[in-house]
Parts: C-alpha cells; sequence; structure tokens
C-alpha cells in the first residue's frame, strides 16, 4: 500500500526524444540544481544527429557532437564551492539557459514510503517548516528542483531533510537532495532485471513472472497509437499461487522508471530507507542478497565501485512492546539482519532504528536523517566522531558465560536506564530462554568496557545469543554517544521464516498493521 503522498519522485528521468525543438538537455537538469563538488560533472542530452552542444559554466566551455542516435554528453572539470550563477546549454539552433545554480554535496535518496514521508507529515512539523529557512539545500522531486524555505519545506523529504540539515550544519556547503521513492515497494523494482537475473532468486522470480497465468495479473499499461490493446484481466479474485508471487510488484518497475535515465549525474553517495515490504511479501531470507546486490548494481550505474551508500535498518514495529522474541518465523528481525550482514560490503553504512517508534511510518525522521548524516559525516567526509551503535564481533564462552564482544562502542558501553535487557540464550538444544545480562568490566584504566555477559541458570552451557530479536523488541544497549545497537544472533541456525500477517499471535487481521 502506498502511503499518501508517498511518490516525491518524476516520471521524466529517461532520455528525452529528439524532437522538433531542436536539442534538449536531460530533464534532471534545472533551475535551483546543485552540481556535485570536486569531481567531473556529466552534462547530456539528445539533438540532431551530427549536432555541437556547447555547456559553459563556472568560466568553462565544453562541446560535443551528438551520435548517430542522438544523444550527447560532455564532462564539465570538477567544480568548487564558489562556482555558482548560470548554466547555459547550446545547440546550433537552440539554448537552454539553467539559473541559480550552486556546487556542493549531492545525494541519491531513494527507497519506499519512510524515505517519501515529506516534513509535513512528519514529528513537530510546525515548528520544522517555520525554522527551515535554508536555501542551500535543494531537492529535485516532482516539481523539478525546489529551493527550501518555509514555504516549501513542507514537501521535501524528511529523512533526506534531516540529513540534508545535519550535513550543511556541519560542511557548510550547499546539499542538494535527489528523491526517488515510492510506497509499497520492493527492492526487486528499483534492481535492473540483468542484476536481478545474477541471483537464483531473482531468476526463479522473474521465471514465475512470466508465466501466462500471472502475466494476465500484471498491471496494465497505458495503450499507445498503434498498439493492440491488451485483454482485460480476468474475472473474479486472483488465484492464491498468483498473489503469492505479489505481481503487482513488477521487478525492475521502479528502476526502469525513475533511475535508469539518472546515471550518470554526479552524485556523492545514496541514502536508502526500504525493506517493509519485503518483510512482507515474498521471502525475507532473500533481502541478504539483495541488498548488497541492489549497491553493486547502482555502483555499477555510476561506475564507481565506492559510490558511499548509506541506509536504514528497519524500525521497531507493532504493539507487542517487550517482547522477548527467539520464534524464528518473525520477518522483521529476518530484514534487519540481512541489513546488518550487508555492512560487509566496502563503503556502506546503517543507521539503527528499533527505538524511535513502533508505527509502520515512524515520525522522527530528525534521529533518521541525523543517524545517516553521522555516518556520512565520519566514513565519507572523514571526522572524527562516533557514527555508528555497537555492532556484534564475536563471542567467547567462559565459565558457563557468553561473553560478546562489539564495535563502535565510543567511549564505553551503556545499559539504557541501567539494566540490560532483550537477551536469549541457547544451548545445543537450540530452545532460547530470557538470559541475564550485564556489562563487562573495562579491559584496564582508561580503557572503555566493550563487552555484555550474558548467562543463564537454565543453560550451563551456552551455545547462542540473540538480541532484541522481535518487530518490536526491547533495547536495552547503547553506546555513551546515545546509539542503539543492532539487533543480532550468534548463531546461523536456519530461519523459517513466514509472513508476518501469517505469523502465530499477530491477532485478527483488523487489528494488524496493513502492509507497506
Amino acid at each position: 500500500m502506498s502511503h499518501p503522498n508517498a511518490i516525491l519522485a518524476t516520471a521524466f528521468l529517461g532520455v528525452l526524444a529528439v524532437s522538433a525543438a531542436g536539442m534538449e538537455p536531460n530533464a534532471i537538469f534545472g533551475d535551483r540544481m546543485v552540481l556535485q563538488r570536486g569531481m567531473a560533472v556529466p552534462v547530456w542530452g539528445t539533438a540532431a544527429a551530427g549536432e555541437k552542444v556547447t555547456v559553459r559554466f563556472a568560466g568553462q566551455e565544453k562541446a560535443a557532437l551528438a551520435d548517430a542516435n542522438g544523444t550527447w554528453q560532455v564532462r564539465l572539470d570538477p567544480l568548487a564551492v564558489g562556482d555558482a550563477g548560470r548554466m547555459t546549454v547550446a545547440g546550433e539552433a537552440k539554448t537552454v539557459t539553467f539559473s541559480d545554480v550552486l556546487v556542493g554535496e549531492v545525494w541519491l535518496c531513494a527507497g519506499q514510503s519512510n524515505m517519501a514521508m515529506t516534513v509535513g507529515r512528519a514529528a513537530e512539523a510546525k515548528a520544522e517548516v517555520a525554522a527551515a529557512k535554508l536555501p542551500r539545500i535543494r531537492q529535485s522531486g516532482r516539481k523539478g528542483w525546489v529551493v527550501c524555505s518555509p514555504e516549501t519545506a513542507g514537501g521535501f523529504s524528511a529523512t533526506a531533510f534531516y540529513f540534508a540539515r545535519d550535513l550543511h550544519a556541519s560542511l557548510d556547503v550547499p546539499v542538494g537532495l535527489i528523491v526517488r521513492a515510492v510506497g509499497g515497494t520492493r527492492i526487486e523494482q528499483w534492481t535492473a532485471r540483468p542484476w536481478l537475473t545474477k541471483l537464483a532468486y531473482g531468476r526463479t522470480l522473474l521465471a514465475k513472472l512470466s508465466d501466462p497465468n500471472v502475466q494476465a495479473w500484471l498491471p496494465r499499461p497505458r495503450g499507445g497509437r498503434g498498439q493492440a490493446p491488451r485483454p482485460p484481466r480476468p474475472k473474479g479474485p486472483m488465484p492464491p499461487e498468483v498473489a503469492a508471487l505479489d505481481p503487482g510488484h513488477v521487478p525492475s518497475s521502479m528502476y526502469d522508471r525513475f533511475l535508469a535515465g539518472l546515471a550518470p549525474f554526479a552524485i556523492r553517495g545514496v541514502i536508502w530507507y526500504q525493506g517493509e515490504r519485503n518483510a512482507k511479501a515474498g521471502d525475507p531470507r532473500a533481502y541478504a542478497e539483495l541488498l548488497p546486490n541492489l549497491i553493486a548494481n547502482w555502483r555499477s550505474d555510476w561506475r564507481r565501485a565506492d559510490l558511499p551508500f548509506g541506509y536504514v535498518q528497519l524500525p521497531n514495529l507493532g504493539p507487542d512492546a517487550g517482547r522477548v522474541a527467539h520464534a524464528p518465523q518473525d520477518a522483521w528481525p529476518v530484514v534487519r539482519e540481512a541489513a546488518l550482514r550487508a555492512l560487509r560490503v566496502p563503503g556502506t553504512g546503517m543507521a539503527v532504528t528499533i527505538d524511535v517508534g513502533g508505527d509502520l511510518h515512524p515520525k522522527n525522521k530528525q534521529a533518521v536523517g541525523r543517524r545517516l548524516a553521522l555516518w556520512a559525516r565520519q566514513a565519507v567526509y572523514g571526522e572524527k566522531i562516533v557514527h555508528s551503535g555497537p555492532i556484534f564481533q564475536s563471542m567467547q564462552v567462559d565459565g558457563g558465560k557468553a561473553v560478546l564482544r562489539f564495535a563502535h562502542v565510543g567511549g564505553g558501553l551503556v545499559a539504557k536506564g541501567g539494566t540490560l535487557g532483550g537477551f536469549v540464550l541457547a544451548g545445543a538444544d537450540r530452545k532460547f530462554v530470557p538470559a541475564r545480562a550485564v556489562l563487562g568490566p573495562a579491559a584496564g584504566p582508561g580503557q572503555a568496557g566493550k563487552t555484555v555477559i550474558v548467562s543463564s541458570e537454565r543453560v550451563p552451557e551456552p551455545v547462542a545469543v540473540r538480541y532484541a530479536w522481535a518487530d518490536n523488541p526491547v533495547y536495552s544497549l547503547l553506546n555513551d554517544a546515545g546509539l542503539p545497537a543492532s539487533p543480532f544472533r550468534t548463531d546461523d541456525w536456519p530461519l523459517a521464516t513466514v509472513r508476518q500477517s501469517q505469523r502465530p499471535g499477530a491477532g485478527p487481521a483488523r487489528n494488524r498493521k496493513r502492509s507497506p
């Protein structure tokens, strides 16, 4: 289900068709845009084959000839923040001028409804909008490039805006946000088909969706002149075997519509906020492959193997706050774990959000944006700050107790409210029980404690520990920067996940959250 105002995107990103109007720059270029500093900046579009196109900006002049397909591209030399003003793109019979162009940091902000949620719908909207006098923050969305002001900020992506506001304050440079987010979408929709075929899961999905019985239920494209109309959808309810495939979410559809024409626009990196739909539909275990695959796909598009990619781990969800879950069928923790494992991909970062709400669309987007910005400020811009909550590293069993070690402890681990909770322990029988957890002592004078010691009289020989393994878990472990630890498990035992709507104890359908 799409969140209201969920689409912060435009349908004009593809290469424009050559028309009688002559030369046209790609539609991502416009008045009030922000160009990426410190790297070559491609400018491209369409023109008549062989037509000369000249781009002028910040004292530079670059020219190119349109190829046989009517496409052209120039690359401006790296720009500095002080470069600003007008850009002109001139063909042989037409000149396009873009005004109020800034140079700074540009980020692609993509995902589903939680990235699409606007400042006007998030927490403290009235005060935040009134204070948003930040003309050097710009967003490219449904209405082209928009300057941030109290009149416009309510329509900005909240997560992207708070991310940008933190970067702007830290770096003192303009920040451009390219927001492409659609509510209720799966990660497969944001992945190019050739990249889906690299995965067994993707090949199986594409094969199933090519079945004629499934094809009959796929969304109806609008007919065009000279095209034969497609037959109407079958009457009656959708067959269960077709519904299980989620055919309304066609693989690569969002990629084709919103991303295929966006590269090579110069960007610093990507922030990604998605996963809810994959936890609710399909096989959540596949997300562990799909997310790294998406990252590789987009890095390939931009021809940058090191393109920074930050993302949001799923938040706490549901009415069962405080439940210490160890049932393997919970889909929400499985997708969280997939995000945690994606940190193995170099150049990635993760914002933990198990403390921000309890709703499918948490309104505390200030915390989400700030945590993404902490990662960017440390990993991308080189600030010496604590940018992540504790991340599990290793477990050692000593005297019937499991000793856990963590990275990103900052000045030391902290127990929220003075007591650790949310830990469960299992022995070789794989039966988890609630466990006692305490902070370990510091390794020496002046050295921060980096361990948690977990034990239970019911498990004299510990084998595995899980923490915050629930839809809406107990969370208690932080570092001294106030950042929460990611949920984790030390075991690799198989997880027989099912959709959350089918899990035991989900309650009557009328009381359950609707699928994102």
